[in-house]
Parts: structure tokens; sequence; C-alpha cells
């Protein structure tokens, strides 16, 4: 100040009070950003680099507005501004010193004297509600995880003990792929078992209405014998008497028609062949309502398995936008910005949306194997029959 001239005064003093609290205000946001990344396991030097780094420019930013607050009082062209100006003098140059003393010489104070933080320091901020609730969803998911296996050794015919070795350690997710080739779902319908059954159940049921209707037609057969017949002794002699059946005179036959129409039992035989009918016409709707059922099974699959991919991209995106938001209520906590409320529903949040993102990523397999069901997937091509 010597060498532009400017004199101390008692208000001057209070200039450099300003440009003290100011820098003590500095060196704190730039002490915090380095411990953050400390317990973030980031080496000193790194984290002294890049907390400095991102502190700088806005804590300038800050120094220079500071400044300009009392440029209005220097501006003035009474005796204020006259007798002010060494005060605005004195403050800006003070408060410029005070940014380059936060911003040069706390670093290299943080890096010797700073203390290491002890442990993980993300335990801090694990909130004992959220650690017991997803403690608490463990046992309800190995549950159903064993009543699944259970459910697979009676597919598989073999005992629970013997699935582990089956299907083999846990791993993740299946990745399903992105897009799915079905061909056309008409034919491939063709090969589920429920859909054969129906349409040969309609096709038997056809040809017992033939079976009954022939019922009531006349019946005319042609029915005859023919053979050898004898009354003598036929034993052989040593002389060779007896032979007696193989005579010619000893062949004998007949033959004549059979004729059948049952008039007298036309009402039940008419009523049996209705009552054909109507199983028939049954079992046509059974088919109808199988085809139906086989078709809405499959456009579900497709659909879900669609929507199941969106859902997917979408929730990436929250999660990542959540990891970010926690980041950043995680920072401003520590530089006490913000309260431990807020990291706690940046936490909450976080986890629904991985929950969620978990859950849509399962009903991408579990659509893909719903279509390749519904589709008759696993069983050999069969021939529509019209």
């Amino acid at each position: 100040m010597s060498i532009m001239d400017i004199s101390l005064q008692r208000m001057s003093l209070g200039a450099l009070i300003i440009a003290l609290g100011r820098m003590v205000d500095n060196s704190i946001v730039v002490a915090d950003g380095i411990a953050v990344r400390l317990r973030q396991n980031m080496k000193r030097r790194e984290a002294a680099i890049e907390a400095v780094g991102q502190n700088a420019f806005p804590l300038l930013i800050a120094t220079i507005i500071a400044v300009l607050t009392f440029y209005s009082i220097v501006a003035s062209r009474n005796s204020t501004g006259e007798y002010c100006k060494s005060l605005f003098t004195v403050m800006a140059i003070s408060l410029l010193l005070s940014w380059g003393i936060s911003v040069l010489t706390t670093p290299l104070q943080c890096i010797d004297f700073l203390s290491s933080p002890k442990g993980d320091q993300k335990e801090e901020f694990k909130s004992p509600l959220f650690v017991y609730g997803a403690e608490s969803r463990l046992p309800v998911l190995e549950n159903e995880l064993r009543v699944a296996k259970n459910a697979l050794a009676v597919l598989l015919g073999t005992t629970p003990d013997k699935v582990d070795s089956i299907v083999g350690k846990p791993g993740p997710i299946p990745k399903a792929p992105l897009t799915l080739a079905v061909g056309i779902p008409a034919e491939l319908l063709c090969r589920r078992p429920d859909v054969q059954r129906a349409l040969h159940e309609a096709a038997a049921q056809s040809a017992r209405i033939g079976i009954a209707t022939s019922d009531l037609l006349p019946r005319l057969s042609i029915s005859g014998f023919i053979g050898f017949e004898s009354s003598a002794d036929t034993r052989s002699t040593k002389t060779g008497g007896g032979g007696k059946l193989f005579d010619s005179k000893s062949l004998t036959y007949f033959f004549g028609p059979d004729f059948a129409w049952p008039l007298l039992n036309y009402g039940r035989l008419i009523n049996r062949v209705r009552v054909e009918y109507t199983r028939f016409y049954q079992a046509v709707l059974d088919y109808q309502n199988t085809v139906l059922t086989a078709f809405r099974e499959a456009e579900d699959g497709l659909i879900s398995f669609v929507n199941a991919h969106e859902e997917v991209d979408e929730l990436e995106k929250s999660v990542k936008a959540a990891e970010r938001s926690t980041d950043l209520a995680r920072t401003q906590y520590v530089e006490g910005i913000a309260d431990y409320l807020r990291v706690l529903d940046t936490e909450r949040s976080r986890l629904e949306e991985q929950e969620r993102l978990v859950i849509a990523e399962g009903k991408i397999a579990l659509s893909l194997i719903a279509t390749y069901r519904a589709l008759g997937g696993g069983w050999e091509p069969f021939a529509c029959k019209e």
C-alpha cells in the first residue's frame, strides 16, 4: 500500500478484518473439498489439485463480487466517495490477497497436516433404516429362490438337493437380445401341445359323429360257412381204414344275407347323433378358445419384451441421475451446505431406482421366456390341419 501511496486509516482496518474473514471462508471451502476427496481414497496431491481446480474460479468470482459491493460508495461524487476511496482500495487488495492465500497456501498445509480418514467413510452415510430394511428382504428372497428350485426339481425329475449342481452357481441376470425373431406366430402356435390336443380332440369328436350317424342306416351283410363233417369213425387203422372226414360227401357249407334296421330305436339313435354334434361344437369352441389364448399369450410376451427394454433404458438414466444427486448431497453435507436429511432422501431415492432397474432387467428375461413358451418353443414343429 505504501508503493501505491495509500494511507491506512481506522476505517481501512475494517477492510482488513473483512478480508481476513473472507480468507477463512475460502480456506474452509478448499479444505473441505480436499477432505471429501480423501474420503474417496484419492491421493493427497491429486485431491488438493482437484479441489483447488474446482473451487478456485468460483471463489475468485465471489471475491470480485464482494469488492464491487463497495464500488457504489467510491463512485459517489460527494465527500463520502473521497473519504472511502482508500477503504475501497484496501478492501480490493485485501480480498484478492485473501483469495490467493486460500488457493495457494491452504492446499499445501492440508497435504502436510490434514489427518487421513479412518475406516470406510461411506458408512456414515448408511442409515440403519436402509440397512435393516434391505436385510429384512433377504429371507423373503431366499425363500422364493428355494421354492423356485423345488419346483424346478419336480420338472427335472430329481430331488431338490441336486438342483444346485444342475443350475450351477448364482450369477447375474441373463442378458436378453435386443431383438427377437419369432417368424410367423400363426405357424409357431401350432407347435403348442395344448393347441395340438384341442385340434385332435375336435377331429376325434367329428369321427364319432360319423359313427353315430351310421347307426341310423340299415345294415346288410352276407355271412356263410364252409367245412367238413362226418359222423363215422375217423381213426386210422393199420390196413388204412377210416378217413371218412375228408371224403367228398363230408363237405358242408352254407351262406345267406343278413339285414338289420333298428327302426324301433330311432329316437335313441337320433338323440345320440345330436349329443355327438353338441360335443363336437363344444370341442370346436375349446379349440378356438385355445388358439385365442395362445395368440394373447404370445402378444403379451412380445409387448412385455419391448416395453421392458424401454423401461430399462429409462431406468438406467434415472439411476445415473440418482447417483449424481447422492454424490452432490454428500458433498454438500460435508461442506455444511445441506443437512443429513437430504443425504438420506437421496440415498433412499437411489436405492429405489436401483431396485426398479434390477426388477426391470428381470422382466426382460421373463418376458422372453414367456414369449418362447407362448410360441411353443422347445417342441417339434407340427403342421396345422384345417
